[in-house]
């Protein structure tokens, strides 16, 4: 039992993956100080020696997923730190029983945006849960995956919509924007420290309208965030590398190289399948980029919590794992002797371990070094500096509601965004969108109508606390907003909602150059035995936590320790983070 604490043809069949290998090696050496890659170590241990100690701090999806591949190596122990009473971060689920059936719940993620590689992470760890027979995958046919809607301007309109109304309207006079813009303009040369907001370059491109009333109702959905303050570099990487290619709209080439049968992919995508494909084999790997292709979007029948509950069973029950929870770490530091790290906890004594993967919030990693280190170097100075800049959240209400009613949506499909153009009138409650919940019997027994509202983001920045609704505000401000925009009277059967604080990592302006400087500095000052990843760093979606997971582990157990998973992303060809790849 786990230990409890003391105290298409698929990137032309991977070989354009796996040929690129030696030359990430090249460009993304920072030392010669290990072999990189070297033979993984698949040995078993004698009872309480292990070749490798690791300190994994944080139990959300990122953290879990980590501790659980390290854990499949049985010369490696793993302990894994979690300063709240429970695992699993925000993937939170909740069954509720209502006219004699279940009706799920989630208060965090729903969803998994499938996408042919970016999803291979997420599938392949459910698949080793033992937990596949419980996934609902919506095709790519369905309502549900082809009908989204903007609410603009004070109804529901169908993305993309057409010239007869203003959002299609937007999407096309964008286009011819965007491909007029290349006539009177040079084509941009890529400068490394180079960022502006999403807006700002949105504006630019294709016009304030478009910025406006389509793509900060994307932001809502995803990031909770304000455009305005948002990376274009970090979060449009599609589009911003087409701006340092070539002439040409940047909209139509990214249309134009789709229809080819392209797809960008990010660094750290290509560089998991090169990880990846000697522990699960590249057949394995091609079948399930080839699986994600029929579908759209992936569900759990009992809710996403059900992912981080079968991995929080799975490190339970390994003999080569420490659980710790509602523990504070205190001090991270490495000793004079360079050999590993020492983690302290808040009254306790210090553990030593050979590495540490912190994938906590960027402010509280930056507190324990600060705490950690009497004398700084300039080095630990600037990561600190670095880390308490790459602080920034929002926080998020969801309200859930059930009603008996079966049909009070006027529409099929996922559910609508607000964009920010929306008068205060048309949503006082500060809204980000609205997701239909209906048609997933795999999921609910029951038939009725199941909705979800999101509250806030970036809209309650530089609130106090006292300022917050709770819970039964929040979801009196839901049934008004509902009645509102889709003119629902009756009375929800069940209504629960929770605040969840600080919930969505925002990457502002700069971003990416902060990510450079940080792995810069971490390899430098640590050689690689501390290393940070999650939704703070490169991606807050299911797919890239959980590919953040396995790749931190796997840096480990391949020997290639001083290696930060994140060089791969953002310290590629000159802050290059990705590239369009197609059939052989």
């Amino acid at each position: 039992m786990g230990r409890r604490c003391p105290s298409n043809h698929a990137f032309g069949q991977l070989s354009s993956y796996l040929c690129c290998r030696q030359s990430m090696r090249q460009c993304c050496r920072p030392t010669s100080r290990a072999k990189i890659f070297a033979p993984r170590r698949w040995l078993s241990s004698a009872a309480g020696h292990y070749d490798n100690r690791v300190a994994v701090i944080g139990a959300g999806i990122t953290g879990l997923s980590a501790a659980y591949h390290l854990s499949q190596n049985k010369s490696t122990h793993v302990t894994l730190y979690e300063k709240s009473p429970r695992l699993g971060g925000w993937l939170q689920s909740e069954t509720i029983e209502v006219l004699g059936g279940k009706v799920v719940f989630e208060y965090g993620p729903r969803t998994i945006r499938v996408s042919p590689w970016e999803t291979v992470p997420t599938l392949s760890l459910i698949n080793d849960l033992n937990i596949g027979s419980d996934k609902v995958q919506i095709k790519k046919t369905s309502p549900i995956a082809r009908n989204r809607y903007i609410y603009y301007p004070d109804r529901l309109i169908r993305i993309p919509g057409s010239l007869a109304d203003p959002i299609g309207r937007t999407i096309w006079g964008a286009m011819l924007r965007d491909i007029s813009y290349d006539l009177f303009h040079s084509r941009r040369v890529r400068d490394s420290d180079f960022d502006e907001s999403v807006a700002s370059f949105v504006s630019r491109r294709v016009g304030q309208a478009a910025a406006d009333n389509i793509v900060s109702a994307a932001m809502h959905g995803i990031y909770a965030g304000d455009i305005d303050q948002l990376s274009a570099r970090a979060l449009l990487a599609p589009i911003w590398e087409l701006q340092f290619q070539g002439r040409g709209g940047l909209l139509w080439e990214h249309f134009h190289r789709r229809i080819q049968g392209k797809r960008f992919y990010l660094h750290d995508v290509r560089q998991y399948v090169s990880l990846a494909s000697p522990d699960k084999g590249p057949n394995q790997i091609s079948m399930y980029a080839a699986e994600a292709s029929y579908f759209s979007i992936l569900m759990m029948k009992h809710g996403m919590g059900q992912i981080t509950s079968a991995l929080e069973s799975s490190l339970r029950s390994a003999h080569n794992v420490t659980i710790c929870t509602g523990v504070q770490i205190e001090q991270i530091s490495m000793p004079r002797n360079k050999n590993g790290m020492n983690v302290k906890l808040a009254g306790s004594t210090t553990s030593q371990f050979d590495n540490v993967i912190s994938s906590t919030p960027s402010s509280a990693l930056a507190k324990q070094l600060r705490s950690g280190t009497t004398t700084p170097t300039l080095t630990t100075k600037s990561i600190i500096q670095t880390l308490e800049a790459n602080n920034s959240a929002v926080s998020v209400m969801v309200v859930n509601l059930f009603y008996k009613s079966p049909e009070l949506v006027p529409v099929k499909g996922f559910g609508y965004l607000i964009p920010r153009s929306i008068p205060f009138g048309q949503n006082p409650e500060r809204a980000l969108g609205v997701i239909f919940g209906n048609g997933f019997p795999e999921q609910d027994t029951v038939y009725g109508t199941k909705l979800t509202v999101m509250l806030g983001g970036h809209w309650w920045n530089g609130w106090d606390e006292a300022d917050f609704p709770d819970e039964l505000s929040g979801i009196e401000m839901a049934k008004t907003l509902l009645q509102r925009h889709l003119g629902i009277i009756e009375e929800p059967l069940v209504a629960k909602a929770r605040l969840q604080r600080d919930a969505i990592p925002q990457y502002t302006v700069g971003h990416v150059t902060r990510m450079q400087d940080l792995v810069k500095g971490l390899t430098q000052e640590f050689y690689g035995k501390l290393n940070v990843a999650g939704a703070w760093y490169s991606g807050v979606g299911i797919n890239d936590c959980t590919r953040a997971g396995y790749m931190a582990a796997s840096t480990i157990l391949d020997g290639s320790n001083h290696i930060s998973p994140l060089v791969y992303r953002y310290l590629h060809n000159d802050g290059e983070m990705g590239t369009y790849v197609g059939r052989a």
